[in-house]
């Protein structure tokens, strides 16, 4: 997934949220907008505003502006019970994301001797997929 994807940045968001709420410190608008996740502030309130429609968060108001696209204002914006599950739910899918990563990265030793970055063979098995330039793979 990409860094700007929405369920990523949903994902940030919301860890950082946890922290301050189990720390007992009030979130920062600093840590968690636009500028330091890397999107723009349309697609930021567009997220924003998502989360507590979908009720992740607590602590943000729409305000409708004229002729533009409406904006939003925070005050104490905390994650709630319905974002710590969004977490809980979704941390084995981070989990599962960084091991395929952390797959892909491993080198693998092939009978001729040449260490290729591929996936393992058990994995490309598992897959039904086969490395041509392989002999082992194609034994």
């Amino acid at each position: 997934m990409a860094k700007n994807d929405y369920f990523v940045i949903v994902y940030r968001i919301l860890t950082y949220l946890q922290e301050c709420f189990m720390s007992g410190e009030q979130a920062e608008v600093e840590m968690f907008g636009p500028d330091a996740l890397g999107i723009n502030n349309g697609y930021w309130t567009n997220v924003m505003e998502s989360m507590a429609n979908e009720g992740y968060i607590s602590g943000l108001t729409v305000v409708p502006r004229l002729g533009g696209a409406p904006g939003i204002k925070l005050h104490n914006v905390k994650i709630t019970q319905s974002g710590l599950m969004f977490l809980r739910e979704n941390s084995l899918m981070a989990k599962a994301a960084r091991v395929l990563k952390n797959v892909r990265q491993w080198g693998v030793e092939h009978r001729d001797g040449l260490k290729r970055q591929n996936f393992p063979h058990a994995v490309l098995k598992m897959l039904g997929r086969r490395q041509p330039s392989c002999a082992f793979c194609l034994a």
